[in-house]
């Protein structure tokens, strides 16, 4: 039988498997650098998106703050206005107001003196360890929910429980916080006490309870008894009077915003109205904020109308200024009508070099861009960055906030 060869073993050439790899190696080449691509790209969106949600957040958070800015006391802002704020907690160690060591970072170079104002801005008090940050912005508000007009105080009863009368208390409860203002005789300072409610008696608060302090660092209790004029504003709940600890239902804003560290936006009780020591410390805001800034709108003829930008780090609206206790100062402070807020947010994740080498942010990062004040004065903000600082992504947020209370004040 004639029998057939066998055919040669099929398979693949040397070459062929060469090529074959090569094709191979190109074609994953190229996935892995999609996929690069688009990992960088979600990430970098990721980022942005978590920028834009903290600026967002932050303004919104800041807004809402200093619109409600001077509730409860500025229909009667001649007679309030700049007092030296003194305030006490017993269950937090006493003296809060003014502080008797400097606050909490990033809080620590601010003033340990307080007074009375809507909105006050201490222009870089945030910058630390070399670090800029920005302006600190105070803003004080009341939360009475009741009453917006400050009431004359008379009757002043020194014996203990300490009482004062007024016109009419419908409007107070027990635990509300009460602010006593008035001047001392012969021009001198003007001062003012944080004081808490334990009881009603007819047309008389008694004061008792956390926030009751007979003695402060600028004025004591008694001194309001020898003053020809006083009045005291609802600003809200405290402490409840007994000792059991709960969070007052509704407390009032005197709060410090600033920047601190990781590119925090924290913001600090002045008051202390948490139940918590920790709660009682700088809470923070949002993340990814590395600097805040503000200017003062002012109404230069007290028209209610806004007539320029100020820069606080100028005279005579420095807080140094506006915080003197003079006659000056209270018309300056009068004249605020408005805050001009300016944020910079960054990305969290550093991003690498562009593939033509350069960074993917420019040098320089701008708020207010072209503003000037009517008198000429530059107004504009311009952050230079480091080479560093360019590998993160930046967005700015701007924002022109009316100070609501201030628009129905009487004035001057």
């Amino acid at each position: 039988m004639h029998k057939t060869a066998p055919s040669a073993a099929k398979g693949f050439s040397l070459i062929e498997l060469l090529v074959a790899m090569a094709i191979g190696l190109v074609v994953t080449l190229v996935i892995t650098r999609v996929l690069m691509l688009s990992e960088g790209q979600k990430r970098t969106s990721t980022a942005l998106n978590d920028t834009v949600q903290s600026g967002a957040y932050s303004s919104f958070v800041l807004e809402r703050a200093i619109r409600q800015a001077g509730t409860g006391y500025t229909q009667k802002l001649t007679e309030l206005f700049g007092c030296r704020i003194n305030a006490a907690r017993v269950s937090t160690g006493g003296p809060l107001l003014p502080a008797t060591a400097p606050f909490d970072a990033p809080f620590a170079a601010a003033s340990q003196m307080r007074r009375l104002a809507p909105v006050l801005i201490e222009k870089n008090a945030a910058d630390s360890g070399g670090q800029t940050r920005g302006d600190v912005i105070t803003v004080l508000s009341g939360a009475g929910g009741k009453s917006e007009m400050p009431m004359r105080a008379t009757s002043f009863n020194l014996a203990l429980p300490m009482s004062f009368s007024l016109p009419f208390t419908g409007e107070y409860s027990v635990g509300d916080l009460v602010l006593i203002g008035g001047d001392r005789a012969a021009g001198g300072q003007r001062e003012c006490m944080v004081q808490q409610v334990s009881a009603i008696a007819g047309k008389s608060l008694i004061l008792g309870g956390d926030y009751f302090s007979a003695t402060g660092s600028t004025v004591n209790y008694a001194d309001f008894a020898t003053m020809s004029v006083v009045y005291a504003a609802q600003i809200g709940k405290g402490q409840p009077p007994l000792p059991a600890p709960q969070t007052p239902p509704n407390p009032p804003l005197f709060q410090m915003f600033g920047v601190g560290d990781n590119n925090t936006l924290f913001a600090l009780d002045l008051l202390k109205t948490g139940s918590t020591a920790a709660a009682n410390q700088p809470q923070p805001v949002s993340d990814n904020v590395v600097e805040v800034r503000a200017l003062y709108g002012i109404d230069a003829n007290f028209d209610h109308m806004l007539d320029t930008w100020w820069d606080p780090a100028t005279s005579p609206f420095t807080y140094a200024e506006l915080t003197s206790g003079s006659g000056v100062a209270l018309a300056d402070l009068k004249r605020i009508t408005s805050i001009r807020l300016g944020l910079i947010t960054r990305s969290p994740v550093q991003e690498k070099l562009r593939d033509d080498g350069t960074p993917v942010s420019p040098e320089q990062v701008v708020l207010f861009p072209g503003l000037t004040s009517s008198g000429g004065a530059q107004l504009q903000y311009v952050r230079t960055l480091t080479a560093d600082e360019r590998n993160f992504r930046y967005r700015t947020y701007e924002t022109i906030i009316p100070l609501r209370n201030m628009q129905f004040a009487p004035l001057p």
